[in-house]
Parts: C-alpha cells; sequence; structure tokens
C-alpha cells in the first residue's frame, strides 16, 4: 500500500461510522488532507497522534453531561482546547470554523505541530476523566465533574500542560486544584453565580503565564483580588452563615448534596475508626423529619407566646429540617421504616445499622431539636473549613 493510498484508508475509516460527522471528525480530516497536499508521512502521523483517539472510541464519543444537554465527550474537548488556544469563549456551533481560524492564526505550524498540540492537551483531558480518586487529583476530577463546573477545563488543560517542564509542579498542582475545589464549594454553598466562570478562569491563567509562576500563592494572589460578587472567594463568615442556615437539601442537587456529606464522612475518619467504602445506594435524609408534627411536637412556651411567635418557630424549624446539620446518609431499606418515628426508635434503629461516621454522634445524645442541628451544623462546619480553607483562615 503506497503513501496515498494509507492516506485513502485513514479517510474512508473516518467517515464509515454511518453517523453525521462531528466537528472533531472535520478537523481530523481537515488536518490530514492538509498533511497530505504537504506531502507528509500521513500513516505515521495517524498512529501517532490519532489513532489513540479511536483506540479509546468509547471514551471520547461516549456522552458526557454539560448542563442540561449531553455532547459527544471529544468535542467537549475541542471546545476547552479552543478556548485555551484562543483565550476567549468559542460556541459549541462554532468548533470547525474556530479551528480553521486558529490554523490560520499559527499558519507557519505545519499539520504534525496541530496534531502534536491536540494530541498533548487531550492526554491531559483523558487523565481528568480516569486518574484514581485514592489520589487527592483523582478526587478533586470526580467532585468537578459532580458539581458540573465544566467552564475550569480550559484553565486546567492549559495548567498541566505548562507545569509539565515546571520543577515543583506535583506540590503546586495539588495545592492549586485544592484552593480551586475550595473557591467553587464555598460559591455554590452560598449559591453565588457560576455565569462568569469562563472569563474568570482565562483571566487566571493569563496571570500565571504573564507571571511565569504556576504557584498556589500566584493563585490565591489573584482570586483575593476579585471583589465582584460574581468573582468572590467567600469567607468563613460568609460560608459559615449559609451552610448553617441555607435549606441545602432544596437549594442544591442531591449528586452535590451527596458529595458534601461524603467528604464530611471521611473527614471525620481517625486512625482508630474502620475504613469502608460509602455504597452508591445510600439517600440523604432528615435526622428531624419533614413531616414532624405527630412525633416530634413543637416544644410548648406556655400561655405567654402568642400565634404570631408559634408561627415563627414553626417557620425556623421547617427551615433548619433541610440544613447540613439535620442530614446523614440511610440505607434505602432502613428510612422507610423509621423515617417519621419517634426519635429514641430511629436512634435505635439508625445505631444498629449504620456504621458511617456521620452517624456516631448519635450515642451522645438524647434529644434532638434545632438546637441540637445548629451544634452539628457548627462541628461540620469545621470540618468543611478544614477541607475547602480560605487564605484569610490560615493567616
Amino acid at each position: 500500500m503506497g503513501h496515498e493510498d494509507d492516506a485513502q484508508v485513514i479517510f474512508e475509516t473516518l467517515n464509515a461510522r454511518g453517523t453525521p460527522l462531528l466537528p472533531s471528525d472535520l478537523v481530523k480530516n481537515f488536518l490530514f488532507h492538509r498533511a497530505q497536499e504537504e506531502k507528509s508521512d500521513v500513516q505515521f502521523l495517524y498512529e501517532s497522534y490519532w489513532e489513540p483517539f479511536e483506540k479509546e472510541d468509547e471514551f471520547w464519543r461516549g456522552e458526557m453531561r454539560q448542563g442540561r444537554i449531553k455532547r459527544p465527550r471529544i468535542d467537549l474537548f475541542l471546545q476547552h482546547y479552543l478556548t485555551l488556544m484562543k483565550k476567549d469563549e468559542v460556541t459549541a456551533s462554532a468548533l470547525f470554523a474556530e479551528f480553521q481560524k486558529l490554523v490560520d492564526k499559527h499558519s507557519n505550524q505545519n499539520p504534525e505541530w496541530h496534531l502534536r498540540s491536540f494530541r498533548e492537551h487531550a492526554d491531559h483531558f483523558y487523565n481528568f476523566f480516569t486518574m484514581s480518586r485514592e489520589h487527592r487529583e483523582g478526587e478533586f476530577f470526580h467532585r468537578l465533574r459532580i458539581m458540573d463546573t465544566t467552564t475550569v477545563f480550559p484553565f486546567l488543560l492549559g495548567l498541566y500542560r505548562d507545569l509539565e517542564n515546571f520543577s515543583d509542579a506535583s506540590r503546586e498542582k495539588v495545592g492549586i486544584l485544592e484552593d480551586l475545589e475550595s473557591y467553587l464549594v464555598r460559591r455554590m454553598i452560598c449559591r453565588l453565580t457560576a455565569k462568569d466562570y469562563n472569563r474568570l478562569f482565562l483571566d487566571l491563567l493569563a496571570e500565571l503565564r504573564k507571571k511565569g509562576q504556576f504557584t498556589r500563592q500566584s493563585l490565591r494572589d489573584f482570586l483575593m483580588r476579585q471583589t465582584a460578587e460574581s468573582r468572590l472567594w467567600p469567607t468563613d463568615e460568609k460560608f459559615r452563615q449559609a451552610w448553617l442556615y441555607s435549606p441545602l437539601y432544596n437549594t442544591i442537587t442531591r449528586p452535590r448534596l451527596r458529595m458534601l456529606l461524603k467528604a464530611l464522612d471521611e473527614a471525620l475518619s481517625s486512625s482508630k475508626t474502620e475504613n469502608y467504602s460509602l455504597r452508591d445506594d445510600l439517600t440523604v435524609e432528615h435526622i428531624l423529619p419533614q413531616y414532624w408534627e405527630e412525633h416530634w411536637p413543637l416544644s410548648a412556651l406556655g400561655e405567654k407566646e402568642t400565634p404570631e411567635e408559634r408561627i415563627e418557630r414553626i417557620r425556623r424549624r421547617n427551615t433548619l429540617i433541610h440544613t447540613i446539620g439535620n442530614l446523614t446518609f440511610l440505607t434505602k431499606a432502613l428510612n422507610p421504616a423509621i423515617s417519621n418515628g419517634p426519635f429514641e426508635r430511629k436512634k435505635s434503629e439508625i445505631l444498629k445499622y449504620s456504621a458511617l461516621n456521620l452517624n456516631r454522634f448519635l450515642t451522645e445524645i438524647k434529644t434532638w431539636d434545632e438546637e441540637r442541628i445548629l451544634k452539628r451544623g457548627e462541628e461540620f462546619f469545621e470540618l468543611a473549613c478544614r477541607i475547602w480553607p480560605h487564605p484569610e483562615s490560615e493567616s
């Protein structure tokens, strides 16, 4: 088989799926056609830079959710890559056109340069989704997917690419990821907008590159200078207010709430506790139940309490039952049996069947009410500040 025959086989393979071509398919055809015109070794380029996409076809063409829309992972990568290279937002509807503009901008570079760049960034993107959660990096990317914050990916692609030649890359990388997670989690709890994230993270990467300092301190310096509400890194005071009093059960998605409770459960582990893996079928449940009237009556305050005061106490309880201090994990089998029952029975059954760190506190208490919910919320807050610290609280 000759050189041109090899190229033809590649083009036929790229178009033989029987499905509409993706923007990434158009990029492939475009680059290999250019390479063929330039008399490059197309077979070598394909095997070196594009065959890995075909070998990992299930990953790359598998769909990934972005907001409410599912798209092939390779096209999401293409969008993040182009956003990084352009240093500006790129819309999903213009990916191939934007790639052509990129090639025109780098007209002094040959197709192999583009293929190599694409491949190197793609390798990082692939690792974002496949690295083990046993390592802090893997846990970060797992939580990032749960938070569905894809606008940070262009920054991460650029960061990992630039850190390849950085002497203290491993330590600084983990520190940067920890601070990014703190920033995102705190803003999520405080219900702050994510609309400016795309521009924010591009500005952050530009500053790190300008300084030539890919360090945790450089990231902190940048984020701590942000004063607009759309960019603020919530302080402990603001974070605490939202953590204790926001009805998180109703205001954030169930996967995100599970993520928070899992992180707290892991933080409660010590050298004395047994290791275990949280089951995926555990559900987020209330300790003081949503339907509390029969077995969990409000304490009487006497005849001096006005109707308005009692209504306010009911409103307060109905808010606090949905806060983090009143939530835990239970099995689907256990919860229906005890959900709205009296506290003593609920406590007994949870301690009998649950081995979670989250539920050990029940051994030490005899009653459960609004004040206990807030106390447990405060204890969780101390853990949350260790998991997702703010620079001011560390100084």
